[in-house]
């Protein structure tokens, strides 16, 4: 397909471009907190303040998510270690 991206390709693209504009954002946002580390965590918490109310669901369901995958590593390396203990007895 010359001149036409395939569907792939664009998507990649849209994924490439928003990596890179996460990426800017929070630059710029540890660049402006620079001087006090509670400025930035005030920066994201007004910034989801004034999104969309859907916007507000989604992010609350992800964070919710990535908290329950956090806890689960923590309990797989808590078993990990502990399996190791009981083992070298």
């Amino acid at each position: 397909m010359i001149g036409k991206l395939s569907l792939w390709e664009r998507a990649v693209r849209r994924i490439k471009y928003y990596l890179f504009f996460w990426r800017e954002v929070f630059s710029n946002a540890f660049l402006a907190s620079a001087q006090n580390p509670f400025v930035l965590a005030f920066y994201m918490f007004k910034a989801f303040l004034t999104t969309s109310l859907l916007k507000k669901i989604i992010i609350l369901i992800l964070l919710g998510f990535g908290v329950l995958i956090i806890r689960d590593v923590g309990r797989m390396l808590n078993s990990y270690i502990t399996t190791l203990r009981i083992t070298k007895r």
